[in-house]
């Protein structure tokens, strides 16, 4: 018995703590201090991208070795780093749901997520400067209609679906997206990439440490304390 009410109470303890969390980062991506936080972001961006000879920079992509004078481009990922769930999170938390693509699909057609601070210029400033953005999802390939359209409606340079490489659009395209950053690396230069995972910039943490340096100069890292690699 009183095993069994020391399990219980760790058990429910545990409950409440990640409850509490949920509860945290809710308030925080809700706050003055994370607006304020993306768009700096996006401000150091705009500097490093003022500051660089884009003639002679060298790509930030890992998968690029040469780019033959090919044409300028950024990738972007979408969720939490141009675009917020936060109606989505709340939702699951409200409802003690765990995420799920049908119930995320659901509320991409309802195109209810809002744009993060800063984002819409800078890439609008980009696009003027003849930078061609890239974005690079793991949100799937049947969502692709309404994200196109969420994204336009929202005023983001986006000319057509082809700018939107998501889940599962090729065979293999899965949730590593190192083959979509290949395939970007044969036809643009990518001089500056933004993502709210380690994994938007590279799927192995010993690369990720080999090249930290670039984190601020053209790796741009937006705060996602709901979900990411941290957790694991």
């Amino acid at each position: 018995m009183l095993k069994f009410l020391f399990s219980f109470t760790i058990l429910f303890y545990y409950h409440n703590l990640v409850a509490n969390e949920k509860d945290r980062a809710l308030k925080y991506l809700d706050s003055f201090e994370y607006r304020m936080l993306t768009i700096e972001i996006y401000k150091s961006a705009e500097v490093n991208f003022k500051n660089i000879n884009l003639k002679n920079s060298n790509s930030c992509l890992i998968e690029q070795n040469s780019t033959n004078n090919l044409p300028l481009a950024v990738i972007t990922d979408i969720d939490e780093t141009i675009l917020l769930n936060y109606e989505f999170e709340y939702m699951l938390h409200r409802e003690k749901k765990k995420f799920s693509y049908k119930l995320f699909n659901k509320y991409v057609t309802n195109k209810s997520c809002t744009p993060i601070k800063g984002a819409i210029s800078y890439f609008n400033f980009l696009y003027r400067h003849g930078v061609k953005i890239i974005y690079i999802s793991n949100r799937e390939y049947k969502t692709e209609d309404k994200t196109f359209e969420h994204l336009k409606e929202l005023g983001f340079p986006i000319d057509t679906k082809d700018d939107l490489l998501l889940l599962h659009e090729k065979k293999d395209w899965v949730k590593d997206k190192s083959i979509r950053r290949k395939y970007i690396a044969k036809h643009y230069k990518v001089i500056q990439m933004f993502g709210d995972n380690l994994n938007d910039f590279a799927n192995d943490k010993k690369l990720i440490k080999k090249y930290q340096d670039r984190f601020g100069k053209c790796w741009f890292l937006l705060p996602n304390p709901f979900y990411g690699t941290w957790l694991y």
